[in-house]
């Protein structure tokens, strides 16, 4: 079973201390809201920071260590692993942003609570690696969508492109080949 895991130091200041940072602006806005001071603008702000604040430590959804194999995925944050077995598989759907190197999974059930997931693989150890692994992963369970269908498509027609390109070239390092043939013998 391969492991990758975030970068402690990343993960402690980008999810840790985001986390308890944003506990202390909840309380403090709420405070300050329920007191009337800026009482909308507080509210609203004691929101967003619950938000983040529920994300990182209830529904737990950046995760700390990825582990996959052939049979079974796990995620595993703040101690507690969630294991999926692969063949249980019946929702795997990745959006990834590959020039930030981050993926948001959604898993079987997901909802508020439990099966989504922010991976930072820009973060993690062999992070392109992870990266590749989960989103051939979302291809290999469901080639039948429009996005696994699309990546078949784009991948043949680089494919074919680069053959094309091959024999174009090697056309014309023949011409030039033969080109100095006929000076040689010409001259």
């Amino acid at each position: 079973m391969k492991e990758y895991r975030y970068r402690s130091q990343s993960f402690f200041i980008q999810v840790k201390f985001t986390g308890w940072f944003c506990i202390a602006v909840a309380i403090t806005t709420l405070v300050l809201g329920l007191t009337g001071t800026f009482a909308p603008l507080m509210i609203f702000l004691s929101v967003i920071a619950l938000y983040t604040v529920w994300n990182t430590f209830i529904s737990r959804s950046t995760v700390e260590i990825v582990r996959i194999d052939e049979n079974e995925i796990q995620f595993e944050t703040f101690g507690k692993v969630i294991i999926y077995p692969i063949e249980d598989l019946k929702i795997f759907k990745i959006r990834e942003f590959p020039s930030s190197g981050k993926i948001y999974l959604r898993i079987n059930d997901y909802n508020a609570i439990k099966g989504r997931y922010w991976i930072q693989t820009a973060q993690f150890n062999d992070g392109k690696e992870l990266f590749l692994k989960l989103i051939d992963l979302e291809y290999k369970l469901f080639p039948e969508t429009l996005k696994s269908r699309a990546r078949t498509i784009n991948t043949e027609y680089i494919r074919v492109k680069r053959q094309k390109e091959l024999a174009k070239k090697e056309a014309k390092q023949n011409a030039s080949l033969e080109n100095r043939i006929g000076e040689s013998n010409a001259r």
